[in-house]
């Protein structure tokens, strides 16, 4: 049986290469590799349409661990019914699946015991080939191997590629992302912490086939050297992108007007504006008129013209090269020659440059010659030069040539008979004599415009003054600047408040040596944040959160700050006073509020209040008076009382003990002090009188002693 699979894959792998420009197809039937890479090899086929090791939508991305040769630090050894080793190579034998028990043996899978497990696969890898994305089947069958891989780390060569932290885990399938490209010939799986084992049932490491990138390997490298294999992670060329192509990875097409390699070339003239082919540059439809070659990018050469440059170049004047896309002349045709090419001869009567000219008066009707204008036989009667065109000298009309010339069209002589000019007027000038200016214009060439006149009266066709002023806000004369303090479209704007009454600028209106006090550059038309008024002198109040106030009305929108009045936060609010409005006013009369300034009550105060802030008490002898000081007095006197009469208490005690004392004891008079008279109070009186007759004496040694 394995030799059937090993000749089955030799035969498909034989049909199924397809080596070209279009890069090698790796789809595992011919009839996908036939459309192959316009159509993926998912499209045709069955299921599994790529060969053994080749995985995405176009069978380009390639597992280069398949069957590698493999180590791993240790392997698990199976005794329970039979001998089954767990071999390193048993990770990268093809095989995905996450049933370690599986029959035959598939997993990886390293022996109990080992602290540090690692398993290393060899890559036969190019060099330069860069390794960013790994997958991993690990055992799969219960929370308790799951948990074993716990901070598992992916190595390519010596390099991180991803790991996890100690408390967590990948999947049981685990698509392994690197941080960042990394190239190496090796990929180790080891689990750095100790633990009792490390399966892996497969890993399979990925790289783009060359030609071929991202993460699917489902991008073709577009890049401008065929021979060049470009970035199998980003797709960039080092050599440039293919022509019809841009951009980093060379994927983008190029946009119309755009074409060749990296899209740097611009399309040449195509016809009906097609755009070029993005890879060769060429126009579909052929070229623009006055262009030719393959890419429509050269002009006809001098005397041709026209699609494919076939037509030739008409009479052209003083031998002009004529349009390379039209075929007119420049500056005209040669005299005699006439229409938008020149190729027409002028029709009789008619002769010059464009034909332009009319014959003279010439002989019995003669045709002139139509390059120069003479008349083959001389001029009719009365009319004289070379061309009979002239009955007067030139710039002189009428009866006996009195009169000049008007102004007219390419200085050309007028009529010689009536003044009139046949070809019009010099611009500006009034047909059909061209003598003065049309409406609207004036000076003396009248290539000056009249300003705004009242009602829409033209000007003075010579000076140009609006003779019954100006329309609206315009400066007389002229009226053709704005009047001082105007500006704008019309000059319907008035300036606003420039320094020192300057006139603003008469265009945007902007004051160009600043604003009177108060108002804001650069038009001075507002007042600066803080000032509101007409006149912009006004200080905003106190708003609150300390905004702006209205620029016009000075007020508050938001409200005020503390205890300042709406809507203009300038003055507190009844009851309070003072700079900051924190003061609250006194008893004023009648419930009056007082001076906001200074808290003074204009009308008095309130029964016995004070002025001028009536907040305290006069406190006459009039009853009733509430003077705030009073009941402070009342206690203090009150506890002086109640202090004496313990005074008075404590000397009666130690009197009455005094005289039990002197019956039991001899009466030393020398050992008794007199009270000072001072001490005497008539309270003390009264009590000494309620109390009898006691001696006003104390004994000196027991008040040495502390009794008294």
């Amino acid at each position: 049986m394995k030799g059937f699979f090993t000749i089955l894959l030799t035969v498909l792998a034989a049909v199924a290469t397809v080596i070209g420009e279009r890069g090698e197809c790796h789809c595992n039937t011919t009839s996908a590799c036939t459309v192959f890479p316009s159509t993926p090899c998912s499209q045709v086929g069955s299921p599994d349409r790529c060969l053994e090791g080749w995985f995405g939508q176009y069978c380009q991305k390639q597992n280069v661990a398949l069957r590698r040769s493999a180590v791993q630090s240790s392997t698990y050894t199976d005794i329970t019914y039979v001998v089954r080793n767990f071999t390193a190579d048993l990770g990268v034998d093809g095989i995905a699946t996450t049933f370690v028990n599986s029959k035959p043996l598939t997993c990886a899978h390293t022996a109990m015991g080992d602290q540090r497990p690692s398993w290393t696969v060899s890559l036969n890898t190019s060099s330069s080939d860069r390794i960013q994305h790994i997958r991993l089947y690990l055992r799969d069958e219960k929370y308790l191997y799951i948990i074993r891989n716990n901070g598992m780390e992916v190595l390519v060569g010596s390099q991180m590629c991803y790991n996890w932290s100690s408390t967590e885990h990948p999947p049981p399938i685990a698509n392994v992302t690197c941080r960042q490209p990394l190239t190496g010939n090796n990929v180790t799986i080891r689990i750095p912490a100790s633990s009792s084992f490390l399966t892996l049932c497969e890993v399979q490491v990925f790289v783009c086939s060359d030609g071929w990138f991202g993460t699917n390997c489902d991008k073709q490298c577009r890049c401008l050297k065929k021979t060049e294999v470009c970035d199998k992670i980003t797709g960039q060329c080092l050599g440039g992108c293919a022509p019809g192509y841009s951009g980093m990875d060379c994927q983008i097409t190029c946009p119309e007007g755009r074409y060749g390699a990296n899209c740097a070339s611009q399309c040449g003239h195509c016809l009906d504006t097609d755009a070029c082919d993005r890879f060769t540059g060429k126009c579909p439809s052929g070229c623009l008129s006055g262009w030719f070659t393959d890419l429509c990018s050269q002009a006809c050469q001098d005397g041709f013209y026209g699609i494919n440059c076939s037509s030739q170049c008409g009479n052209c004047l003083n031998g002009d090269v004529c349009a390379k896309t039209t075929g007119t002349c420049p500056r005209g045709c040669a005299p005699g020659w006439t229409s938008d090419t020149c190729l027409s001869s002028c029709r009789d009567g008619h002769h010059g440059v464009n034909c332009r000219s009319q014959c003279g008066h010439c002989l019995d009707t003669d045709v002139c010659d139509k390059g120069t204008g003479k008349c083959p036989r001389g001029c009719q009667p009365g009319w004289w030069s070379d061309l009979c065109s002239q009955v007067c000298s030139d710039g002189r009309h009428g009866h006996h040539c009195q009169s000049e010339c008007g102004q007219c069209k390419g200085n050309l002589p007028c009529n010689k008979i009536n003044g009139t000019c046949d070809q019009g007027c010099q611009p500006g000038f009034q047909e059909p004599t061209c003598k003065e200016c049309v409406d609207g214009m004036y000076g003396d060439d009248c290539m000056s415009r009249c300003g705004q006149c009242k009602d829409a009266l033209t000007c003075d066709k010579s000076s140009g003054e609006c003779a019954e002023g100006c329309q609206g806000n315009f400066m007389e004369p002229l009226c053709q600047v704005c009047s001082d303090g105007r500006h704008g479209h019309y000059c319907q704007s008035e300036c606003g408040q420039c320094k020192g009454n300057l006139p603003c600028n008469k265009i945007n209106g902007t004051c160009d040596q600043g604003c009177q006090p108060g108002f804001q550059d650069p038009t001075c038309k507002e007042c600066v944040d803080g000032m509101y008024g007409d006149d912009c002198m006004s200080r905003c109040g106190q708003c609150k959160d300390a905004l702006t106030c209205d620029k016009s009305s000075g007020e508050c929108a938001e409200g005020c700050q503390g205890n300042f009045m709406e809507p203009l936060c300038q003055e507190c609010v009844d009851g309070m006073y003072g700079d900051d409005c924190m003061s609250r006013c006194g008893q004023c009369k009648d419930a009056l509020t007082c001076d906001k300034s200074s808290g003074e009550c204009p009308e008095g105060c309130q029964g016995h209040f004070m002025k001028p802030l009536c907040q305290e008490c006069v406190c006459p002898a009039t009853p009733g008076c509430l003077n705030r000081e009073a009941p402070v007095v009342a206690t203090l006197v009150t506890l002086l009382v109640l202090m004496v009469v313990a005074l008075l208490t404590s000397i009666f005690y130690n009197r009455r003990l005094t005289r039990q004392l002197s019956a039991s004891l001899k009466k030393v008079e020398d050992n008794y002090i007199s009270l000072d008279e001072k001490t005497k109070d008539p309270v003390v009186e009264n009590t000494y009188e309620h109390i009898g007759h006691v001696s006003p004496y104390v004994n000196a040694e027991e008040v040495h002693q502390g009794r008294i």
